[in-house]
């Protein structure tokens, strides 16, 4: 977690998608915005989510990989864990909006003047994250 200085406020934002986040991100840094920080978060753990997954090329194994995990779900996990997970309302992809499931899987954290609170937040929203 970044330093906030005397007269700066942390502005926390959540992104749905990877690319977003990435290019919202970039404009804050090219905005002259110092201290931007992008993580990948997940209620359930983040130990998954260490490879990006690509179901177009055959490396999706499973939905619960594919929904919850940028990865496939581990070997660790067994049958019986798959079923719970995939019960989950995010799986099925009627969750789009349900605020109660995700905010969305990146997290991108930026310390700012406070004056310039509303001028960051508008390029986050500009990029569909949710302050």
């Amino acid at each position: 977690m970044p330093n906030i200085e005397r007269g700066e406020r942390s502005v926390f934002s959540y992104f749905r998608s990877h690319n977003k986040v990435k290019e919202a991100a970039i404009e804050l840094i090219n905005s002259g915005f110092k201290t931007v920080q992008v993580d990948r978060v997940s209620r359930f753990g983040v130990n998954l989510n260490s490879e990006i997954n690509n179901p177009v090329a055959g490396g999706a194994k499973t939905i619960t990989g594919l929904t919850l995990y940028s990865a496939d779900t581990s070997s660790t996990v067994n049958t019986d864990q798959r079923v719970l997970l995939s019960s989950d309302p995010s799986v099925s992809g009627m969750a789009d909006d349900y605020d109660e499931v995700d905010l969305g899987p990146f997290l991108l954290l930026a310390a700012v003047p406070e004056e310039e609170v509303q001028r960051v937040v508008g390029i986050i929203e500009k990029y569909d994250g949710r302050v």
